[in-house]
């Protein structure tokens, strides 16, 4: 199963899963209600909170079970590429996945699903610690040598690497499990080069007939 494992996360508790669950719901439903701008799924600067989620994205002063808008200062953060359900969902039980953000990106934001893996693919590890050999970043690069595999991976996992400030609870982070600083640069085939969520951000901002060309081809789905 996706997601991080609640027995190695202690924080993820019933109560902050339910609220990672509800926010998305909130903020689409208040985007239809207030006839906001679809470009708000990525660059939103308000997000929909309650005291357990407050406390993963270190908003301040917000008390109680109940979701409310609060505006979103942290510009690492805006829209669905810094909300905790989608950084935890695509995340594996013991560890960020830079795969499985790329994938959920280039599906569910850019409408350009990449094939499956090939049957025979390796899997790597689903989980890490601080012993180690090697992190995430440098068994995903040395996986790409595969040609088989060179051709995907060369658009999925830059976006995933943009997204590892954000542990699988999505928490900012500065540096893995095993102390290294976390590496967020990336390049697309097309030769963008970004570091971070911000960059990410506005490279897809760029884009932005293609993004609402693929919201809207998944809201009529």
């Amino acid at each position: 199963s996706m997601g991080p494992d609640p027995a190695r996360y202690r924080e993820l508790t019933p109560a902050l899963r339910t609220a990672m669950l509800a926010e998305p719901a909130a903020f689409f439903n208040a985007l239809v209600a207030r006839d906001r701008s679809l470009l708000d799924v990525v660059q939103a600067d308000y997000a929909w909170v309650n005291e357990d989620l407050a406390a993963i994205y270190g908003i301040p002063d917000v008390r109680g079970p109940e979701l409310r808008e609060v505006a979103q200062r942290d510009i690492a953060r805006r829209g669905v590429l810094g909300m905790a359900a989608v950084l935890a969902v695509t995340s594996h039980p013991g560890r960020t996945s830079p795969v499985l953000r790329g994938v959920w990106v280039l599906d569910r934001l850019l409408a350009e699903p990449p094939p499956p893996p090939p049957p025979d693919t390796p899997q790597l590890p689903k989980e890490e610690s601080a012993s180690d050999a090697k992190g995430v970043r440098a068994r995903l690069e040395a996986h790409r040598t595969r040609p088989d595999c060179a051709a995907c991976h060369a658009r999925i996992d830059p976006i995933g690497f943009g997204l590892e400030n954000f542990d699988p609870l999505g928490r900012w982070r500065v540096r893995d499990v095993r102390g290294e600083a976390i590496d967020a640069r990336g390049v697309l085939p097309d030769g963008s080069a970004f570091s971070g969520p911000v960059e990410l951000r506005a490279l897809m901002l760029a884009r932005r007939q293609q993004l609402a060309r693929s919201m809207t081809e998944k809201l009529l789905a």
